[in-house]
């Protein structure tokens, strides 16, 4: 793999400036798919566990490329728009493991070794993303897709206790609040996702390859639960910045039911980050954050309920 490995990143980058040069629905297809089939040869480390991963990544992205692939043929033969959207609305939901269409993701994702695990949760969720940023439409199913993926990122978020398992829930979540950015005003997604981009990459470049020996390090502690409150959106970080005006712009189009569930999956969130911070303080090692079990399970429910109930009343 070492010695394929610089032609196998060198058709993973032509495979996104072929898609951003595209300006047919063929040729984006084509740019996606090499995509992942790039993708696929660094996802193998050689394990049981990789190979796993690479067969049911395959067969989920093979299914979801023929509902893409045929959403677009509807196109040709002229039928309803609305039609047309939802089929390739469905396709590209699987490719970015929205709820209810999730539960492939975070099985792969406990499967697969640190670099391709953040690709997956980055530059693997780009071209889908583009997609549905560049059809303008405003499909009544955003608001069902929406929903799902933040009640369920959030609550699958809180029975885990393993941090590969908490960013792959954690981005289900934040794909909710992509989503309604694009519903809402795509100027927000761009900065959403750049900021998502930033934290992730950073989490990975300094964090995970050095896991344990960081968490040895009071400085890498602190930072390390910077970067897990700025998910959180917690204020004055960073992260707060897009979901602050995301909830502005629902206001502006009187989304307030959407505001309220939205603002109920974000406490469970920020619950979550407090716990992966406040075991990083406390003398829990990396190694119980990626192995072991919570014990804390009624304080847990009593922080959430608190939470909850102080977010319906603010509202």
């Amino acid at each position: 793999m070492s010695k394929t490995l610089p032609f196998v990143i060198f058709f993973y980058i032509s495979s996104f400036l072929l898609f951003l040069s595209s300006n047919h629905w063929f040729l984006l297809w084509i740019s996606v798919e090499l995509t992942t089939l790039t993708f696929i040869p660094l996802m193998n480390d050689k394990s049981k566990t990789s190979i796993e991963a690479i067969v049911t990544y395959f067969l989920i992205q093979a299914i979801s490329s023929i509902l893409l692939i045929f959403g677009f043929l509807q196109n040709q033969i002229l039928i309803k728009e609305s039609q047309i959207f939802n089929t390739c609305l469905i396709a590209l939901m699987v490719k970015l493991s929205v709820a209810p269409l999730h539960s492939w993701f975070p099985p792969i994702m406990a499967k697969m070794s640190t670099t391709p695990m953040t690709l997956l949760l980055t530059f693997q969720k780009l071209q889908p993303f583009l997609l549905l940023f560049l059809s303008n439409s405003k499909s009544k199913l955003f608001f069902l897709f929406v929903v799902a993926t933040c009640v369920m990122g959030s609550v699958s978020n809180m029975m885990q206790n393993n941090i590969k398992m908490i960013l792959a829930y954690s981005s289900i979540s934040h794909g909710g609040w992509l989503l309604m950015a694009l519903w809402t005003n795509k100027s927000i997604w761009i900065i959403y996702m750049f900021i998502y981009f930033v934290t992730i990459f950073l989490i990975w470049k300094m964090f995970i390859p050095n896991l344990t020996q960081a968490y040895y390090k009071s400085n890498m502690k602190s930072f390390w639960s910077v970067l897990m409150l700025s998910l959180a959106g917690m204020p004055p970080l960073i992260g707060f910045y897009p979901k602050m005006m995301i909830v502005s712009e629902m206001a502006s189009m009187t989304l307030f039911l959407m505001i309220c569930i939205l603002m109920m999956t974000a406490t469970i969130d920020f619950f979550i980050y407090t716990r992966t911070f406040y075991m990083s303080f406390y003398n829990r090692t990396a190694q119980i954050l990626w192995t072991n079990p919570l014990e804390e399970k009624s304080s847990t429910l009593a922080f959430l309920m608190f939470g909850m109930l102080s977010v319906m009343v603010m509202l």
